[in-house]
């Protein structure tokens, strides 16, 4: 099994909604914990793009 490395900075400098989310999260929880939730929001994103064939929304991973 390959690990996919995903970097968070440009998704989160440039989108709201992930900076936001983040945001929340950091404020409950520690910075690493905030990062991985975003990372694995984004992994489960990237499987649902890849099995239906359809863009990203960003508004959908992070609603």
């Amino acid at each position: 099994m390959k690990l996919i490395k995903l970097d968070l900075t440009p998704s989160l400098r440039y989108e709201p909604k992930i900076r936001q989310f983040s945001d929340r999260k950091r404020a409950k929880t520690k910075v690493v914990v905030a990062r991985k939730a975003v990372a694995h929001k984004l992994a489960r994103a990237c499987y649902d793009i890849m099995r239906d064939a359809v863009p990203f929304e960003v508004t959908r991973a992070f609603a």
